[in-house]
């Protein structure tokens, strides 16, 4: 419509202007030369400049067929006239028109480079408008290492800039997903808001936003149409507030950072007849690729933290380990040097001194196990090893400890050897490890219990106890080094290093271990898996290189 009325104007001025030549022509024609053609050009350049080449070219032709008609003999009329005074008029005339060819290329050219001009400023006003928009953006996500509250306001100010409504989603550990945030352009659809704050399910994955999830690749959809969104809802609810929303066009872009996909940043347009395209979405993938660092970063720092702590409570729990045996070692040996100790006091303190200095030497070794899983140099003794027989001596290392607590130690198996290759010094020491936590988070009274069982290719052991079990949001970090097993409400001595240690020496041994309870008060379940021994050695383990 606009496009239509502008070549109209324009030639409706290219007619304006030829007649306005053609009335100076008349009214200075005894002051012009023959053919008076300097008003028509002014017009044929009026029409260029303003109306383009059509309204140019028709104000040429109209100038030579009005100076034809109104200047040249025989007057008013199109007959020829082979005067020299014709001839004369006919050449400037062809002179005129080529004066009038260059005016329209040189105001073509003209209209063009302005026209270039306007985009190249238009194009600068909005780079300059984005750039603005990602330094905002920028500045918010350094505000604050709560991912949460900065993700929150960068969805706001998205939607003043680049949205109608936007959402923030981000995959959490467990593997869920959680929407942090949603905002919308228009205050009264507050409830609409609210009723999208729950993250919708999308079990045949056919989303947008689960396609990129899943591919860590940003879909741009430019126009949705209604068999769109039905295609991307499991219910009629959901359906129904996404035809609320109004959607028009959208961009799901990823959250990735250091090759791991964060979340998602959802973009829509729902009030504007304006349309997503590849220009915006550029956009849209910077503004993501900001705030995936600064996820990351605020996550990185989180773990830094967390470190820190469990460092500080490491030294902690290290300096009370260490210095709770050296006590009784110096008060021990202070009474023995007084000579005040009758024969059965004598006895007990040399006890106490050796008990102590080898719970000090187990702390060291710990300690010096860590160090070596962590340079890569804990080295086993390849050889063949009888479960049976090693678990019975492990048993036997915590017998007195159950017996004080009156605890039901059983060993359970069927098998009267089961040889596996391995390190027998360091299976026990796995085993014992094991045992010695469920003896240490029993209480009295309750039962403790290692199964053996063999199969065709791989041996089990069971340690399992009726003690005071695992929280659920320990077991993913059981294994980690100064991590504590039991509850919140059970804690114990020790510096946390045993499962760790017990983990590597398992996985040097080319098996597995796993932990299981049903949280506090049910006890805890470990099991662990070993290949067994074979009479082929090209099919057994390489302890030795695992080493």
């Amino acid at each position: 419509m606009i496009r239509s009325l502008n070549t109209a104007a324009g030639y409706a001025l290219a007619f304006a202007a030829v007649g306005a030549a053609l009335a100076a022509g008349i009214l200075m024609r005894d002051v012009l030369e023959p053919g008076v053609f300097p008003p028509f050009l002014v017009a044929v350049t009026v029409s260029a400049l303003y109306g383009g080449v059509g309204p140019a070219m028709l104000a040429t032709v109209l100038s030579m067929l009005a100076s034809y008609y109104v200047f040249l003999e025989p007057l008013y009329s199109f007959a020829a006239n082979d005067s020299a005074l014709s001839r004369l008029v006919s050449f400037r005339m062809g002179t005129f028109f080529a004066a009038a060819v260059l005016i329209i290329v040189m105001g073509t050219a003209r209209s063009r480079a302005i026209a270039t001009a306007r985009r190249a400023r238009a194009e600068t006003e909005e780079a300059r408008r984005r750039t603005q928009f990602l330094a905002e953006a920028s500045e918010v996500l350094g505000a604050s290492l709560d991912y949460d509250e900065t993700l929150t306001s960068v969805v706001r100010l998205a939607v003043a800039f680049l949205a109608d409504w936007c959402s923030v989603d981000m995959c959490e550990s467990n593997g869920s997903m959680r929407r942090i945030a949603v905002s919308h352009a228009d205050p009264a659809k507050a409830a609409l808001v609210k009723r999208a704050m729950t993250y919708p399910p999308d079990p045949l994955g056919r989303h947008p936003r689960t396609i990129a999830l899943r591919t860590g690749r940003s879909q741009l959809v430019a126009e949705i149409r209604a068999e769109d969104l039905a295609s991307a809802v499991i219910d009629q609810e959901q359906l129904e507030v996404m035809r609320q929303l109004a959607y028009r066009s959208a961009m799901v872009v990823p959250l990735v950072a250091r090759g791991e996909t964060l979340g998602v940043l959802t973009f829509a347009i729902t009030e504007s007849d304006r349309r997503y395209d590849a220009t915006d979405l550029v956009l849209a993938e910077d503004l993501a690729r900001r705030c995936a660092l600064a996820v990351d970063n605020a996550r990185l720092y989180g773990a830094a933290h967390e470190a820190n702590r469990t460092k500080d409570r490491f030294l902690a729990t290290l300096s009370h380990e260490l210095r709770s045996p050296l006590n009784a070692v110096v008060t021990w040996a202070h009474l023995l040097r007084s000579g005040r100790l009758d024969e059965a006091r004598t006895r007990r303190a040399l006890t106490t001194i050796e008990s102590s200095a080898r719970l000090q030497a187990r702390l060291i070794e710990d300690l010096l196990d860590v160090a070596r899983v962590s340079s890569g140099k804990l080295h086993l003794e390849p050889g063949s090893v009888d479960l049976r027989s090693t678990i019975e001596a492990s048993v036997d290392v915590v017998r007195a400890a159950a017996d004080e607590k009156r605890l039901t130690l059983d060993v359970v198996t069927d098998v009267e050897r089961c040889q596996v290759p391995g390190d027998a010094t360091r299976l026990q020491q796995v085993f014992g490890n094991l045992l010695g936590n469920a003896v240490k988070f029993t209480p009295e009274g309750g039962t403790v219990t290692i199964e053996l069982t063999c199969g065709d290719t791989e041996a089990t052991v069971v340690v399992h106890d009726s003690g005071a079990g695992i929280a659920p949001d320990q077991l993913p970090r059981i294994f980690e080094p100064f991590q504590q097993a039991g509850t919140a409400s059970v804690r114990k001595g020790g510096l946390g290093l045993g499962l760790a240690i017990s983990r590597h020496l398992v996985e040097l041994h080319h098996g597995t271990i796993r932990a299981q309870s049903a949280g506090d008060g049910q006890g805890a379940r470990f099991t662990i898996t070993l290949p067994l021994d074979v009479t082929d050695s090209s099919a057994a383990p390489d302890l030795a290189s695992a080493s």
